[in-house]
């Protein structure tokens, strides 16, 4: 769970089919709702938020993503579209309308899921390095995620608990050192047995045919959108960043020097400014997504 004051107070849980879903909030102005990915939680976006709270109301929640505090239900449903219905449960819980939301690494993909469902409280989207296309789980995942779906979770669990694995995967997605409250805020959630249980139903949902449909019925999303990705990213194809940036009809594509996949960590204050470029622009309104005809033969049920 997210640990850091510089996102605000922590507010009263909001009650979802996942559980009690704990957030933060600081600031007065639009409402700016901060998506993370896997493997950490609202904590990424503590050097974002003070950048922007003088002139946003910023919401930060915590996922279920791997470094949550609460684990999910036993039966609470961990495939991606689930996962995406549930960001948007969060957004009407707090009946939050004319949303700018943003994302990186797999809240990434998660937004683009609801964005496809036809989420009509988001207005703008702010996409960093995250997957996309045929990148769910992004390359290097595929192997855990295929033992974890041949049931050698539990050694897939014993090796991500390894101090020097966990490093060597930082290091992969940050060029930033982690204080060490932030490291274990994002770390020890696969050491304790109930959120390692959420992560392996995490890996064993992953589907590349999520993001291949959702990327279908992005066209429709009329408001601005900006795709940002990380220059130095082994995680996410650069080329995939800047098919997703076209696939949106007011979409613009950025490559953001000097950081990795987890792009607030490396660079917050250009992720900020971005924020404030796409609140800048005129919104055009959100298209009726859920309305559009599907291609034929195309499933939203996992």
């Amino acid at each position: 769970m997210a640990v850091s004051s510089a996102l605000g107070s922590p507010q009263a849980p909001v009650q979802t089919s996942h559980g009690p879903l704990d957030y933060r909030e600081r600031g007065r102005g639009g409402t700016v709702v901060f998506v993370h990915g896997a493997l950490c939680n609202g904590d990424l976006w503590r050097d974002v938020v003070p950048r922007l709270a003088d002139r946003h109301r910023c919401i930060v929640p915590d996922l279920p993503l791997g470094s949550h505090a609460r684990p999910a239900p036993a039966g609470a449903d961990m495939r991606p579209p689930a996962l995406a219905a549930l960001i948007g449960e969060f957004l009407a819980a707090l009946d939050l309308t004319d949303v700018t939301l943003v994302a990186n690494d797999y809240g990434g993909a998660l937004t683009q899921l609801l964005l496809a469902r036809g989420e009509q409280r988001i207005a703008r989207v702010l996409l960093t390095s995250c997957d996309s296309f045929g990148q769910l789980p992004p390359r290097y995942l595929k192997p855990a995620t295929l033992a974890m779906r041949a049931g050698l979770g539990p050694a897939v669990v014993r090796l991500g608990r390894r101090e020097a694995v966990k490093r060597l995967f930082w290091r992969s997605v940050a060029h930033r050192r982690l204080e060490p409250e932030i490291w274990d805020s994002y770390m020890a959630g696969i050491d304790r047995p109930e959120i390692a249980a959420d992560i392996l139903r995490l890996g064993r949902a992953l589907r590349p045919r999520y993001t291949l449909a959702a990327a279908r019925r992005l066209g429709a999303f009329t408001g601005p959108a900006i795709v940002a990705w990380a220059a130095d990213d082994p995680w996410f194809a650069r080329r995939n960043g800047r098919r997703l940036a076209r696939r949106f009809p007011h979409g613009r594509f950025e490559l953001v020097e000097n950081a990795r996949t987890f792009l607030p960590e490396d660079a917050p204050g250009r992720v900020a400014e971005l924020v404030d470029e796409l609140t800048a622009a005129p919104a055009s309104g959100t298209a009726r997504i859920a309305d559009a005809p599907r291609a034929a033969g195309e499933r939203w049920a996992a």
